[in-house]
């Protein structure tokens, strides 16, 4: 996608400038990490899994590995971000 996020470039006047990015505030210069495919599929199972639980029958010893790491990852950030 040209002229999109993955062609940004962080600028001087950007520093401190924060954008609400699936329900946080990011500070601007970071968003195009976020973008990343891979990063944007991780979101996304994590919002799936707050809304449906988990994607396999059982508990969480019965949940793929990467997936735990997912989870854990994202809940770790949120956690530090609310205690900003």
């Amino acid at each position: 996608m040209e002229g999109g996020w993955e062609d940004y470039k962080p600028k001087p006047s950007d520093k401190g400038r924060v954008m609400v990015l699936y329900g946080h505030e990011i500070e601007r210069s970071e968003i195009p990490s976020y973008l990343v495919y891979d990063n944007q599929k991780k979101i996304e199972f994590y919002w799936k899994y707050k809304v449906f639980g988990w994607p396999y029958a059982g508990g969480w010893a019965e949940q793929p590995a990467y997936l735990l790491d997912i989870i854990e990852l994202l809940e770790s950030e949120l956690g530090k971000r609310q205690k900003k």
